[in-house]
């Protein structure tokens, strides 16, 4: 697989699981993620992650993950919402 590099100022997409069903979870009016460099130990560099104005509070639970990230919208559409 092929790492992508995302440059400053530069916009990238990643679906998101935020929780499973049944799970303990929390509600926050905002969130980040951290983006790690798969040959580093080190936690990553921290994003703030913006919502959108329709979108007033995130509901996560334990473990949240990314679960596809890619520097094209469509591309991670399709592997997130794809039937499987």
């Amino acid at each position: 697989m092929a790492i992508a590099t995302i440059g400053p100022k530069e916009k990238a997409y990643a679906g998101v699981k935020l929780f499973l069903g049944g799970e303990k979870t929390d509600t926050y009016e905002s969130f980040g993620m951290a983006c790690q460099d798969p040959d580093s130990d080190s936690d990553g560099a921290a994003v703030d992650v913006a919502l959108s104005d329709e979108v007033t509070f995130v509901t996560v639970g334990p473990n949240p993950s990314v679960t596809f990230r890619n520097r094209d919208r469509g591309g991670v559409e399709e592997y997130v919402f794809k039937a499987r």
